[in-house]
């Protein structure tokens, strides 16, 4: 029974440890080769890999759990560290009220701009002799359109904080569901597999920004040894700032709104609310549940379903 508990076991734990781990062991052994590149010898590693031969096998198990337990410590630190600095990428925060000014004057000329020529594509890609070119150009600008709230009110100061708004105000417009407040209470009804893609899409988002945070990290610790460490770990901020996040993000937004637009029934299902009569119905429904779940409904017309 105990090996029958393990084999199911022991793989998860591995791969949950590998998740936590390999950002540090990755940063771990970058370090030892600037600090071993620096000092121009091996003579350390030399006597560290002579001095583990001589301890034994007890020892060395102890050492190798104990850096095991340290790397996946780390891991979680870095994780913690990454959900401030995602915040903060995300345009939220005390930060952006003395400085996010000049950004969301910014937003608002390029969403009027970014509409204006969604306009001018859907009248062209809509025109008599229209081809392959006005329904890429079309398509083009429909993505950028996406990627802003359609209501100004609703803009933050970054892009990746206005394509994750997006997306929610576009659940919220459809389904009247509130992203944010509905969002435990769903997860409690979710079948496994969409579950897991959504875990999957937000971890890919904390992990990209923990490599940032790493990035940085070694650029602080190492720089001592060798001025290239500098340089190379900030690198890994507009590398995963205009690079990495952008494309999660919009990984994340995409399974966020599958997940409403397949499953939001169970949330209706779990909180025994009654279903909306027709797609018109609808945000109003959503929107009263989300009052339900978040502080409780006071309407004397709402009724359980059994």
């Amino acid at each position: 029974m105990l090996e029958q508990v393990l084999s199911v076991l022991a793989p998860r734990a591995l791969e949950r440890w590998l998740a936590l781990a390999l950002q540090p062991m990755v940063l771990l052994l970058c370090c030892a080769a600037v600090v071993s590149w620096s000092d121009g010898d091996l003579d350390r590693a030399r006597a560290v890999g002579e001095w583990l031969e001589k301890a034994g096998t007890p020892v060395t198990g102890v050492l190798v759990v104990a850096v095991a337990l340290a790397l996946a410590g780390a891991g979680l630190l870095g994780l913690a560290l990454a959900a401030p600095v995602l915040r903060f990428l995300h345009g939220l925060g005390p930060v952006w009220r003395w400085c996010g000014r000049p950004f969301l004057w910014w937003a608002r000329r390029r969403t009027r701009r970014i509409r204006a020529r969604w306009v001018l594509g859907l009248a062209r890609q809509g025109a008599a002799g229209a081809g392959p070119r006005e329904l890429a150009d079309y398509q083009r600008w429909e993505r950028a359109r996406r990627r802003y709230p359609a209501d100004p009110a609703y803009l933050l100061p970054t892009r990746l904080g206005n394509l994750v708004r997006a997306s929610e105000r576009r659940i919220e417009g459809r389904y009247g569901l509130d992203p944010a407040a509905v969002w435990p209470a769903l997860t409690r009804a979710l079948p496994e597999q969409a579950l897991l893609a959504a875990e999957r899409a937000r971890g890919g988002l904390d992990r990209a920004t923990a490599a940032m945070v790493w990035g940085v990290v070694f650029a602080v610790t190492m720089w001592p040894f060798s001025m290239w460490a500098l340089p190379v770990g900030l690198l890994a901020v507009p590398v995963v700032v205009r690079g990495v996040l952008p494309g999660r993000a919009a990984r994340f937004a995409t399974e966020l709104e599958a997940v409403f637009a397949a499953h939001r029934g169970e949330l209706y299902r779990v909180s025994r609310w009654p279903l909306p009569p027709s797609p018109a119905g609808e945000p109003a429904a959503g929107r009263a549940l989300t009052v339900h779940i978040t502080r409780g409904s006071d309407d004397p017309s709402a009724r359980f379903t059994p």
